[in-house]
């Protein structure tokens, strides 16, 4: 953000599933605007929606006159912004989004240095989700051997199901 001269910045990852955009991370904005980016539509956000759709940056040098943003800007300060797809492997995976106080602040080489960072961004977005996938996949093979010891272990059926109950439990609970 300071790096950029804007006032206030956030990262939203994309649930495809959902179509939906929640903050990640966010520096210099008001609660207002912290409720309104926790958690959006993807549709909700004409900015957003567009990055997402199309896969590429939109700046607004004057937001005050861009009907997409003016009113919210206006009530915030913010004269110009600028948000950049945030991609892995040519998808995106979400949007980081600067805004300024100063009008036209976003030019040719502060648009290719965020999309630069949003691809990085992208990859660790990636990076976690599949660590995130090998986690889950341990737990639950964990809890199948489990339950296959327990079968192999003894004859009483009792015993059997409890355990195969305890384990469905688990690897179900934290879904």
């Amino acid at each position: 953000i300071q790096v950029m001269g804007a006032s206030a910045g956030v990262i939203c990852i994309l649930d495809l599933e959902r179509q939906e955009l929640y903050s990640a991370a966010h520096r210099g904005l008001s609660p207002a605007i912290i409720e309104r980016v926790r958690l959006q539509k993807v549709g909700d956000d004409p900015v957003g929606s567009e990055v997402v759709r199309t896969g590429r940056s939109v700046v607004i040098a004057d937001a005050f006159e861009d009907p997409r943003v003016a009113e919210l800007c206006r009530q915030e300060g913010y004269r110009s912004t600028i948000s950049v797809p945030v991609k892995s492997e040519g998808r995106v995976v979400g949007v980081l989004a600067l805004a300024s106080r100063d009008e036209g602040a976003f030019g040719e080489a502060s648009i290719r240095l965020l999309e630069r960072i949003g691809q990085q961004v992208g990859m660790a977005i990636e990076k976690a989700m599949l660590f995130r996938e090998v986690m889950q996949r341990n737990r639950d093979l964990t809890a199948l051997n489990q339950v296959a010891a327990a079968v192999s272990s003894t004859l009483d059926l009792e015993g059997i199901m409890s355990i195969s109950l305890d384990r469905a439990l688990e690897l179900t609970s934290g879904r």
